[in-house]
């Protein structure tokens, strides 16, 4: 008994030794700034809000925007020109023509067929579903593209807001396009990494709340492994409430220069957004549920979500006419000799057809060039259908990344000449610039935009005539 107290008293000095590590070694990010310590107390909260309708949360979105504006204003002097909070700064939101940073809705371009509700993801914005949106609006539906609590503004207030904030704010959202569509016609919900996991959530629990139930879900870079450590996103509490270790809340700070999306990231949100997603598979193991259809695109490739977790949850789900879309990475002979990755390889998924999902992939015909093929493995088949394409991989990339999806070529934020500062290419001696290198690395656009749009307008084909 001696000894194994004295193993647990090594073992608890160890962690402590580097808990406080950490802790002292986030003193050396970069300081908060003003963007980072703001707390708007108006912003949506499910226990206070929750009997809003749409007009109403935009209403609300209007007195945070005022809450902020004053807020900021008063502390000026500490945001830099580049900072999306500088007033005569050019990545300010405020100074384009619409700020995307908010809720919004899309009118249906042709007769109304239909509603949709499509979600963005953490630490980011409803800019980012624009694109989708459009897409959704040509088919004939109403699409309303919600602000997550939290998000929009600054930073320090998605250390505010929870995982119930924003699965209130889905609700309501979604009431708001029950409302808007005609009797009989479908109801889509859709999202993006946090928001794709939001979306999945409300169609599990739906029916239990006596809430209307979507009738397909489009999922992009759904965010739903979780990292078993998760839990020590809280850890930080027992010191960061203390000024001197204020910078340990946070698993990064950088200079807020994206308009339409957070750079820094808050320990709390992930640990939110863990949690989310921690729930979904107990709640599918503990009920019959059946899902309706779901249309799903990933890259094999992600930092941020596992494409293995997300391929094991697809092949829970059974009875429904599920498709997964994945982006393979660049198997260019030039490039593959430099991946140090195990990447899953397309032999993967025939070894373990057949599968209750339809996988399609985007890969290279060969390693010799960049032209891609379309092999579809569909739902309880064997061999993979192969058809060559007019796409090719850009000279440059080498793969996509968990941002890109839904974002095109063309985009005038994230595209290949977009304005936004993370499409930049610096060069120069490392450990100079404020901005880690990754961030400029990451690509920011899908390269495959036309093929994933193409790919959303057949399946909206197909849902709006089944119904």
């Amino acid at each position: 008994m001696r000894h194994i107290k004295r193993t647990l008293y090594i073992l608890l000095s160890i962690l402590l030794t580097i808990f406080f590590a950490r802790a002292f070694e986030s003193r050396e990010k970069m300081p908060l700034g003003a963007e980072h310590q703001i707390i708007l107390k108006k912003d949506f909260s499910v226990t206070r809000d929750q009997s809003l309708d749409w007009a109403g949360y935009q209403a609300l979105e209007q007195e945070v925007f005022q809450e902020f504006e004053a807020k900021i204003e008063a502390r000026s002097h500490e945001t830099s020109q580049l900072s999306r909070h500088s007033a005569k700064g050019a990545n300010n939101p405020n100074r384009l023509a619409n700020n995307w940073n908010l809720s919004y809705k899309v009118e249906p371009a042709r007769e109304l067929k239909g509603s949709a509700v499509l979600i963005h993801g953490l630490t980011d914005s409803p800019y980012s579903m624009k694109a989708t949106a459009h897409i959704f609006s040509e088919a004939g539906l109403e699409t309303f593209v919600p602000r997550m609590p939290g998000h929009g503004f600054n930073t320090g207030s998605l250390t505010s807001r929870d995982k119930e904030d924003w699965l209130g704010a889905v609700s309501l959202s979604v009431r708001a396009a029950d409302t808007a569509r005609e009797p009989g016609q479908p109801l889509i919900i859709g999202g993006y990494s946090n928001g794709a996991v939001l979306a999945l959530r409300y169609a599990i629990e739906c029916d239990t709340k006596n809430l209307p139930c979507p009738d397909r879900l489009l999922l992009m870079s759904p965010a739903i492994s979780v990292t078993k450590f998760a839990w020590l996103g809280r850890l930080h509490r027992f010191v960061s409430w203390m000024p001197y270790f204020s910078q340990f809340r946070w698993e990064s700070i950088y200079p807020e220069v994206d308009s339409f999306k957070f750079t820094s990231f808050p320990k709390s949100a992930g640990f939110e957004a863990a949690s989310l997603a921690s729930d979904i598979p107990e709640v599918l193991e503990d009920s019959n549920l059946k899902l309706p259809p779901i249309l799903a695109f990933q890259s094999v490739v992600d930092a941020t979500v596992s494409t293995k977790a997300i391929v094991a949850f697809f092949k829970r789900q059974n009875g429904s006419d599920h498709e997964l879309v994945i982006y393979d990475m660049n198997r260019f002979q030039h490039f593959s000799e430099w991946i140090k990755a195990e990447i899953r390889d397309l032999k993967t998924f025939k070894q373990s057809a057949p599968l209750p999902m339809t996988v399609t992939i985007l890969s290279n015909e060969s390693t010799s060039d960049r032209t891609i093929a379309e092999y579809k493995l569909n739902r309880g088949e064997l061999e993979y259908e192969i058809t060559s394409t007019n796409l090719a991989w850009p000279k440059t990339v080498y793969s996509l990344s968990h941002i890109a999806i839904p974002f095109s070529p063309d985009d005038e934020q994230y595209g290949v000449n977009g304005s936004a500062i993370g499409t930049y290419s610096p060069s120069g001696e490392h450990g100079i610039i404020s901005l880690a290198p990754g961030y400029f690395q990451r690509l920011r656009y899908n390269p495959f935009f036309e093929y994933q749009k193409e790919r959303i307008e057949r399946w909206l084909a197909e849902a709006l005539t089944a119904e």
